[in-house]
């Protein structure tokens, strides 16, 4: 049986560069992703760091964050997931 493959053409576009803040976390900030890579020393999306990362900032986003931006601008995190 004989595979056949597809050459496919990717494109490189100029993505925006600025981070969108939505949620300010108390002691991370409002730009959580790229303060925890920084501090953690992650520099790829395979590094075994970025898990451990991931969680906290889940934790932390969910139940101490504040929203920036939107209708619930100042609200709680957990209190406007539901909405």
């Amino acid at each position: 049986m004989q595979q056949k493959t597809a050459k496919i053409e990717i494109k490189v576009c100029n993505l925006a560069s600025q981070v969108v803040s939505v949620i300010d976390i108390p002691g991370i900030g409002k730009t959580a992703a790229k303060t925890i890579c920084d501090e953690m020393k992650i520099k790829t999306q395979g590094d075994k760091k970025l898990e451990e990362a991931k969680k906290t900032l889940y934790l932390k986003g969910f139940y101490d964050g504040v929203m920036v931006i939107g209708p619930h601008t100042g609200k709680k995190v957990c209190y406007c997931a539901g909405l």
